[in-house]
């Protein structure tokens, strides 16, 4: 039986990210990984600046259009708000080339790759753990779970699965006249679906267009596409594939660790609850598990209990937040299209988290600031 130090199921964002930075401290490391790369992967596929913050260089080659306006429309009603910015505020990039990016890296640094090779069930002991797969059995000190929101890691700790909305996506060649259209522009519609939003991003002579549904038991996301293409002025393509995922809805007090297993990314349920996004959490999170696994290695304290505290600290309390903002934004459209005809500086604040100049915690203290202009009498303020 071969042995590692440590194995990492799953080579996306997290796991990738995990591996270079294991491999970079002569850690002894494995990636397993069930689809030869490139593959294709369900994602918008923007870049926030939390993102790109963590990015090895060399990321830049692979942006196709720099995002400087946004056009969003509130539904039925057709409330229609156009804000532009200085500076990109998400950098567009395409998963399936992204990806082998990453994992280019971890290679790179030193970490072995196998692809084509499905995990199937981790078992620990004292010892150690077990990885059993597709392609053989291997033995490790720790394990990183990055294999997504169906984690096979996380079941076989009996970890339950993080709540999941979902997403559909389609991706279309663009005529001449609509990269034009598209070009350095995003477009949302809010309203249809319900909890939910239908996206358009531009990338060169190709868009993505999708429709995220962040809820769960979601319904047939299909008829949104199809209603979000029509609205575009677009028709639902017949002949190219439309493709599916789950979106683990973050925010919660799921379990992201057991014994000598670490999770990490979506099958941590790392996805912002209010818009679907996960690159920057996959990317932080999976840094975060390869330097606990690190520490483990040098004290041999396998529980993990610090990393679970940081994850809660430094991303789940974030996506708390964002679950907060996503009941109010979803559920009370009146009171969003209000704030896109009064309050419009609250959504270029949020367009300027995403580009990376605040956090959630920040926004949430700025529009507590601006609520406070509304003093209420000193008895109404007492507990």
């Amino acid at each position: 039986m071969t042995s590692y130090d440590c194995i990492v199921v799953g080579t996306g964002p997290a796991g990738s990210m995990a591996l270079k930075r294991l491999a970079e401290a002569g850690v002894r490391t494995l990636g397993l990984e069930k689809t030869p790369f490139p593959r294709r992967k369900t994602c918008a596929g923007a870049l926030s600046g939390a993102a790109i913050s963590l990015l090895p260089s060399g990321y830049q080659q692979l942006v196709q259009q720099r995002a400087t306006q946004v056009d969003i429309h509130c539904l039925p009603g057709g409330q229609v708000n156009s804000f532009r910015f200085g500076e990109p505020i998400a950098h567009l990039i395409d998963r399936d080339q992204f990806d082998l990016f990453l994992q280019g890296e971890a290679r790179r640094a030193g970490a072995t790759i196998r692809e084509g090779e499905r995990v199937t069930a981790v078992e620990t002991d004292l010892d150690g753990a077990t990885v059993h797969s597709s392609g053989g059995t291997y033995h490790c000190q720790a394990v990183i779970g990055a294999d997504g929101a169906n984690s096979v890691v996380a079941r076989s700790q009996g970890l339950r699965p993080p709540v999941a909305g979902l997403g559909l996506e389609v991706e279309l060649d663009l005529s001449p006249r609509l990269r034009r259209e598209f070009a350095g522009r995003i477009i949302i519609h809010y309203g249809e679906p319900p909890k939910g939003y239908g996206w358009a991003f531009g990338k060169g002579d190709h868009a993505s267009f999708g429709v995220a549904l962040l809820q769960s038991r979601p319904p047939d996301p299909r008829p949104y596409l199809e209603g979000f293409l029509e609205r575009l002025g677009l028709p639902f393509p017949q002949d190219v594939p439309w493709r599916g995922h789950p979106i683990p809805l973050g925010g919660k007090k799921s379990p992201v660790k057991a014994y000598r297993v670490i999770l990490a990314g979506d099958a941590a349920g790392l996805a912002d609850p209010f818009t679907g996004e996960g690159i920057a959490y996959a990317l932080g999170s999976g840094r975060l598990a390869a330097d606990h696994v690190i520490r483990a290695l040098q004290t041999g304290d396998f529980f993990f209990t610090d990393y679970a505290r940081e994850v809660q600290d430094q991303i789940v309390g974030q996506l708390e937040i964002a679950g907060k903002m996503a009941k109010i934004f979803y559920l009370m459209p009146s009171l969003t299209v209000y704030c896109l005809q009064h309050q419009p500086w609250l959504i270029e604040r949020y367009f300027q988290k995403v580009r990376g100049d605040l956090d959630y915690f920040q926004l949430l203290g700025e529009i507590r600031d601006q609520l406070s202009v509304f003093h209420l009498p000193e008895k109404q303020r007492q507990p």
